[in-house]
C-alpha cells in the first residue's frame, strides 16, 4: 500500500522538465536569484468538520510559490504534462477517492488499490499529516478553492520519502535529476484537486 503512494509521488515528480535545473543554474549565475515576488492569494483552510467525508479525485496539480522565474516556467510547463502523469499512474478522475473519517482514519481507493491509514489535521494552517503503517508519513497542506479541496505535498519532502522507501527510484537517473530540482526549489508542491 505504501508503495502506491511512493510511486504516485515519483510519477508526479517525473512530470517536471529536465532542463529546468540547468537553465536555473545558468540564469542564477548570470543574474542572481533576486526577482520580484508575485502577490500571494490568501489561502482558505477548511475546518476540521469540512474535511470529513468522501473526496473524489479530479486532477493532479503542481504549484510553485517561490520567486524564481525559471522554476515558475518549469512548473508551468510541467503542469501541461500532468494528465499524462495521471494516466501513467492509472488515476481515474471522478472515480478514485479518499474518505476522511471524523475519528482520524482515512481510506484511499484508486482502482483495485486501497490504502488505509491515519491523519491529523490543523485547521489554523491547513496542515494534514498522513500516516500509513509505521514508516510512511507525509505532510500536506489542504485548502479550499472554488468549492474543491486541494491537497498539496512539498515536492522536496516527497522526493526524500520516495528515496527512503523505494530502492528502484534511487538508481533512476531521471528521479535523481528531479530530486536535484526540487531540492534547489523547495517551494514546489505536488498534489491533487478533489471534490466532495
Amino acid at each position: 500500500m505504501k508503495r502506491f503512494l511512493v510511486i504516485l509521488f515519483g510519477v508526479m515528480l517525473f512530470a517536471m522538465p529536465a532542463q529546468a535545473q540547468s537553465w536555473g543554474d545558468m540564469l542564477k549565475g548570470l543574474f542572481g536569484d533576486d526577482t520580484a515576488s508575485q502577490p500571494i492569494e490568501k489561502a482558505v483552510y477548511p475546518t476540521a468538520k469540512q474535511i470529513v467525508g468522501k473526496w473524489v479525485y479530479q486532477q493532479l496539480d503542481m504549484d510553485y510559490t517561490g520567486d524564481s522565474p525559471i522554476a515558475s516556467m518549469g512548473v508551468s510547463t510541467a503542469k501541461t504534462q500532468l494528465s499524462a502523469v495521471a494516466s501513467a499512474a492509472k488515476l481515474t478522475a471522478g472515480k478514485d477517492y479518499v474518505k476522511l473519517a471524523g475519528n482520524g482514519t482515512f481510506l484511499l481507493q484508486s482502482g483495485e488499490r486501497k490504502i488505509e491509514g491515519t491523519y491529523t489535521y490543523n485547521p489554523s494552517n491547513g496542515k494534514m499529516i498522513l500516516v500509513v503503517g509505521e514508516k510512511l508519513k507525509a505532510e500536506a497542506t489542504v485548502t479550499l478553492v472554488d468549492g474543491k479541496g486541494r491537497i498539496m505535498f512539498n515536492a522536496k519532502q516527497a522526493a526524500l520519502t520516495i528515496e527512503q522507501n523505494s530502492s528502484s527510484f534511487k538508481d533512476n537517473t531521471t528521479f535523481r535529476l528531479m530530486k536535484e530540482i526540487v531540492m534547489a526549489y523547495p517551494e514546489i508542491t505536488v498534489g491533487a484537486i478533489m471534490k466532495k
